[in-house]
């Protein structure tokens, strides 16, 4: 696995991207010593086993936030016309048969 510095893969973050691709893992270092690896999609599948992972958590928090904005509906603070920040995403919550 190679290793950058965190000032490299801030300059040169596409290559550092390619380079992960290539190599499934790249080093990043600061203060010379190994902070964090980057890793390709794919293989942090294979690492953790869990395929969908990031979509997966990103679905979760934004039915959070569908959720807490029908409560929100239902309680007379917001409007469900304010909905449109949800519109054209995947997964929706539905209440009183409104979808948000």
């Amino acid at each position: 696995m190679q290793t950058v510095t965190a000032k490299e893969a801030k300059n040169r973050l596409g290559q550092v991207i390619d380079l992960a691709l290539a190599e499934k893992a790249v080093a990043i270092s600061k203060n010379g010593r190994e902070a964090v690896v980057l890793v390709s999609a794919e293989y942090f599948r294979e690492l953790s086993g869990v395929q969908g992972f990031i979509q997966d958590t990103y679905a979760a928090e934004k039915n959070k936030s569908r959720t807490k904005f029908a409560n929100a509906v239902s309680q007379g603070q917001a409007k469900s016309s304010d909905a449109s920040m949800f519109k054209g995403m995947k997964s929706a919550v539905k209440f009183k048969n409104e979808e948000f």
